[in-house]
């Protein structure tokens, strides 16, 4: 609706200070600035990549995590991956995780806000999400990555670049498109560059998330 797109690039300008030819708004959050600090992955060493996925396990978002589940299972480096959620259509990733043979992949299911942030401490390396779950990760400097959006979800299944760092994001949207030929890359090539800087990822995700989303 024509009307709408004005009022809301009005609301972009006037309340965010955003130039107006900017579509999306800033979804706030509220970010510890302490973060760069943070104490996370007292355990880290084992050589394992410990990955994390949240979101609500719904058919439309089982699509893209489906496709991260086979990038997983795919690829050279050892790797774990955490499932954080629950939804009416578990049973479905869970099938599919076990026709997999996955022995790499378990769920968490759901855990409450207040928990959150410290169990993203202390048992993952490298968050990858849609939508706002991703900035959980990067609250917690967390090295975050984009998957690919849902809607576009049967392109990227039969393409193997569809992956983009948090804070190359066009805009303030949390998720990657077909069209961002720019900054999307494969799974492993996301995970080499993991490999080459965690830290700096880490406060890549963080800067990104504290500048873009939070109310302080």
């Amino acid at each position: 609706d024509f009307n709408l797109l004005n009022l809301m690039k009005k609301v972009n300008k006037n309340m965010f200070e955003l130039p107006e030819n900017v579509d999306l708004v800033p979804i706030p959050l509220t970010v510890n600035e302490n973060g760069r600090s943070l104490d996370r992955n007292p355990e880290k060493g084992s050589g394992i990549i410990r990955i994390g996925w949240i979101s609500r396990l719904m058919r439309h978002k089982n699509k893209v995590l489906s496709i991260l589940v086979d990038d997983i299972c795919a690829s050279s480096y050892p790797t774990e991956l955490t499932i954080i959620g629950d939804g009416n259509d578990r049973k479905y990733i869970e099938n599919y995780v076990s026709r997999k043979k996955a022995e790499n992949i378990k769920f968490a299911g759901r855990i409450g806000t207040n928990q959150l942030q410290e169990y993203l401490m202390q048992n993952i390396d490298l968050g990858v999400s849609v939508g706002t779950s991703a900035l959980e990760f990067a609250k917690a400097s967390i090295p975050t990555v984009l998957a690919p959006a849902a809607a576009q979800s049967r392109y990227f299944s039969k393409h193997n670049e569809g992956y983009a760092w948090l804070h190359q994001a066009n805009g303030f949207d949390v998720n990657t498109y077909k069209e961002n030929k720019d900054i999307i890359q494969t799974f492993n090539e996301i995970l080499r560059d993991y490999q080459s800087n965690d830290k700096a990822y880490g406060q890549y995700a963080y800067d990104y998330v504290y500048h873009n989303h939070s109310i302080e």
